[in-house]
């Protein structure tokens, strides 16, 4: 997921909504690809694994450049209508959201609200499977 557009004028959050896959009881992965997490524990968007994958900088539809990070929907109805489209047997979980990157949204998706872009976030339940 990559921000079409970024924003100045909206506060990034500190706790939103993101999509994830159940690799077992204990653990979840992401959506798309990425090392497994579990719930109750801080992780950092720095990782190797992140960096190899997407580079330092994500470009957004209209050639504005931010840092690679956690990507985090602010409202629970984009984040499950995202889901619907992109990843229909994932789950829902509420995060929490630490050192914010920027704030975007994504028009390509006709979205409600925005999504804060961020280095830390930490899984502290599961809303919808």
């Amino acid at each position: 997921m990559c921000l079409d557009n970024i924003v100045t004028d909206v506060e990034p959050i500190t706790e939103g909504y993101k999509i994830y896959r159940r690799l077992n009881k204990d653990k979840l992965i992401p959506e798309y690809f990425g090392s497994p997490i579990k719930i109750g524990k801080w992780y950092n968007s720095s990782s190797w694994i992140r960096r190899l994958l997407f580079g330092k900088y994500i470009y957004t539809g209209n050639g504005k450049k931010y840092k690679s990070g956690f990507h985090v929907f602010h409202n629970f109805e984009d984040a499950k209508y995202y889901k619907g489209w992109s990843c229909p047997q994932g789950i829902l979980v509420k995060v929490l959201v630490k050192d914010p990157i920027c704030v975007g949204f994504h028009d390509s998706f006709k979205l409600n609200d925005f999504v804060t872009v961020a280095r830390q976030i930490k899984v502290i339940e599961i809303i919808h499977e």
